[in-house]
């Protein structure tokens, strides 16, 4: 194609010019070769001849013959005409030529061109090495005018013709020699092969085509149109590039294409449109600028891009040409809407720069990647599917069968999570979930068989936000199906009503129970707590704190293996080397130890079992149960812990109670007691009770009956013995040497 300049020359000009050249020499030999007179001419001629003949030599070789059946000479209108005319243009050899063959021509002196009336054929010769590589072999036409003083040849009547790259035809054609210029005039039509001739052809056609042989190029004017195998395309103008004979480039304007298989089609087009080929005419890659566009549509999904610039890329698969790849540049958006039942969301890439590989055969996506910050956005199908949006720093995207993703991964991403729709038929909720919100330096999610997501994992600086629901750790992961959610490192989350850390956190995000392990620490109104476990349930009504668990309240503290929480029916319950710490008004500390405690915020009673301990400053109280009576506080705490200071305690069941002041020693032992504190009044029943007091250098002084009542503030005993002739008793203060003696009425 980069010589279809001779084309021209041999099309048209090398026969109108040999024939032009013809007349000048006719009439020179006729002037240098007089000879006898002819027979009488008819008045119209000025001559005639038979079997005529001319030929021209340079440097001993012809290098152009004409001859012609016929040959006559017309007077008016002054011009020549020639039958049964053959030119022959040599290639440096008498045997190796070009043929140029026309049953009629003629030649106008006035106007200085010549015309062929009827049918003409030029056929190219061999030459050692084959067909001369780039050159029209076979041309028929008609009708074809030569203008004597350019060289110029047109023809208004239909051409074909045979190339060693092809074949074509076209209506009209005119051919420039000073310009080395050929113009095809319209319905051009052209099956380019190359230098394979097994190869596939492209077919093009243009409503006008001009090659300019100098520059390498042709143009196609008015329309275009292109064909290879099952793709096709249309556009504007068009201009074609010829590298060593070959076409290697096509550029045109306002394209649009279509790439058509039984199972999978793609539609491409732009406002300008470029498209490179390898050898035999095989697309090796289109650029599309300006409202470039590429749409696949397969058995399992469409997939759309739109960007400024699209560059696409082929591969030739057995024989068959297949897209590899698609590179899109500025405001690129890559839209994937599935087919399959039941439908995944439809996704919407949008960057700068999106690249899109796809599997072999060209017919499902293999991989997406963004070269920019970019958006994904999720769009639901179904009521129970989610709007998600994610924006990233860069994102790759896999997909498995069936054109379903597979893989995601994404570099400084924050994501917005809608909540799911209600279901067709169901009334939305009065109050709907508020939105989810991540970010995090890295995301990766995997994706089942549907094309659902399963797993989505985050890490660096995780941030999660849902309504006043916050958290933050290094590693995030959801668990989709079980709608779990796993913080580890540095773990937090917290809301209006208060906080957790921990070294993980697992969050049902259906129900917000919350699982926190390894140096939990909470703030949740009213109460403070650090356990190694926190399991909460119920919307947090019910928590437990498991491992050296200690709980705060105001003032109070309680310490437990395990402590329960249920804040619906404000109880509390606590387990294994219980400590609780009770501090009234005054500032004093109550501290009960015991295995078991069962609290009552409604009853506000406290009640331990197990080796119950009490101490208070200058009182132990021992006992196998414990029931504490608190302070009635000012104002409803919604207490989970006992909140306020010890206002009475009843203790059962090998019941111990040692009181001291300064020196003096008083031990009360009985199967029951009751503790005042207001007064500091003890009881003592049940089991044969007894109180004994000592002090240093005095004899021990014990009191038994069957019940004994004193009051420490008054330092008062007194003693009731049967049941029916009860006594009392008073208690005086002696000189530390002498010891006390009971006085006791039966």
């Amino acid at each position: 194609m980069r010589r279809f300049g001779p084309i021209l020359a041999l099309i048209i000009a090398g026969l109108l010019a040999g024939v032009g050249y013809l007349y000048w020499s006719i009439r020179q030999r006729q002037v240098d070769q007089a000879t006898a007179p002819p027979a009488p001419l008819d008045n119209a001629l000025n001559s005639q001849a038979k079997e005529w003949a001319w030929s021209q030599t340079v440097g001993g070789k012809t290098v152009v013959e004409v001859r012609a059946k016929d040959f006559r000479q017309v007077k008016d209108p002054p011009l020549i005409e020639l039958n049964g005319v053959e030119l022959k243009i040599f290639h440096g050899e008498e045997n190796k030529f070009d043929r140029v063959s026309s049953a009629k021509a003629h030649f106008s002196i006035p106007e200085g061109k010549m015309v062929s009336d009827g049918e003409v054929d030029i056929k190219l010769g061999d030459v050692p090495d084959g067909v001369l590589a780039g050159r029209l072999m076979n041309i028929h036409t008609a009708g074809v005018t030569f203008q004597n003083q350019t060289g110029k040849a047109d023809t208004d009547q239909h051409a074909t013709f045979v190339l060693d790259v092809g074949d074509g035809e076209a209506d009209g054609a005119t051919y420039d020699p000073q310009t080395r210029e050929l113009r095809l005039k319209s319905n051009v039509k052209l099956n380019w092969r190359g230098k394979n001739p097994k190869a596939l052809p492209m077919l093009i056609e243009a409503g006008e085509l001009i090659y300019k042989e100098a520059e390498h190029k042709v143009w196609l004017l008015g329309w275009s149109k292109f064909a290879r195998d099952k793709l096709t395309m249309s556009g504007g103008p068009s201009v074609l590039t010829i590298e060593d004979g070959n076409l290697r480039l096509v550029e045109t304007v306002q394209a649009s294409g279509t790439d058509q298989h039984p199972d999978r089609k793609v539609e491409f087009g732009a406002d300008q449109l470029q498209i490179i080929l390898a050898e035999g005419a095989r697309i090796e890659k289109i650029t599309g600028q300006t409202n470039a566009r590429l749409n696949s549509v397969s058995k399992t999904g469409r997939t759309r891009i739109r960007s400024q610039r699209l560059d696409l890329s082929f591969v030739d698969e057995k024989g068959n040409v297949v897209l590899a790849q698609a590179l899109a540049n500025g405001a690129a958006v890559a839209e994937s809407f599935p087919t399959v039942d039941p439908k995944p969301e439809n996704r919407v890439l949008k960057s700068d720069a999106i690249e899109l590989k796809m599997k072999p055969g060209g017919r499902e996506v293999a991989t997406m990647d963004t070269h920019a910050p970019g958006t994904l956005e999720f769009l639901p199908n179904l009521p129970t599917q989610r709007k998600r949006r994610l924006d990233a720093e860069r994102m790759n995207l896999r997909y498995g069968a069936n054109n379903q993703m597979e893989y995601f991964r994404a570099v400084k991403v924050t994501t917005h999570t809608d909540p799911a729709t209600a279901p067709a038929g169901k009334p939305p909720a009065k109050a709907p979930a508020p939105p989810q919100t991540t970010s995090s330096e890295n995301l990766e999610a995997g994706f089942d068989a549907k094309g659902d997501l399963a797993r989505l994992e985050q890490w660096g600086n995780f941030r999660y936000q849902e309504g006043d629901r916050h958290a933050v750790a290094q590693r995030a992961v959801l668990d989709q199906p079980k709608n779990l959610m796993t913080l580890t490192t540095d773990a937090r989350v917290w809301d209006a009503a208060g906080s957790t850390d921990a070294e993980s956190i697992v969050i049902n995000q259906t129900n917000g129970d919350t699982v926190a392990q390894g140096r939990v620490r909470t703030v949740r109104d009213p109460h403070r707590a650090v356990a190694q476990r926190m399991v909460t349930s119920g919307n947090n009504s019910k928590i437990r704190y498991q491992g050296q668990a200690t709980v705060w309240q105001n003032d109070n503290k309680l310490d437990a293996e395990i402590i329960d929480i249920d804040r619906a029916s404000g109880t509390l319950a606590a387990q294994e080397r219980v400590v609780s710490m009770l501090q009234d008004k005054s500032k004093i500390v109550t501290v009960i130890r015991a295995a078991k405690m069962d609290y009552s915020d409604k009853e506000k009673v406290a009640f331990y079992s197990g080796d119950v301990f009490l101490t208070r400053p200058q009182l132990t109280v021992k006992s196998k149960k414990l029931r504490a009576y608190l302070v009635e506080a000012d104002a409803e705490s919604s207490a989970t812990l006992p909140d306020s200071g010890l206002d009475r305690a009843f203790a059962e069941g090998n019941v111990e109670i040692v009181q001291t002041n300064g020196p003096r020693t008083r031990q009360g032992l009985g199967e029951a007691a009751d503790y005042y504190v207001t007064d500091g009044r003890v009881i003592l029943e049940g089991g044969a009770p007894q109180l004994t007091e000592t002090q240093p250098g005095v004899k021990p002084n014990v009191t038994k009956g069957r019940r004994l009542t004193w009051l420490a503030n008054s330092d008062k005993l007194t003693v009731e013995g049967a049941e029916q002739t009860p006594g009392s008793s008073s208690l005086r203060r002696k000189k530390p040497q002498a010891a006390p003696t009971p006085t006791t009425k039966k």
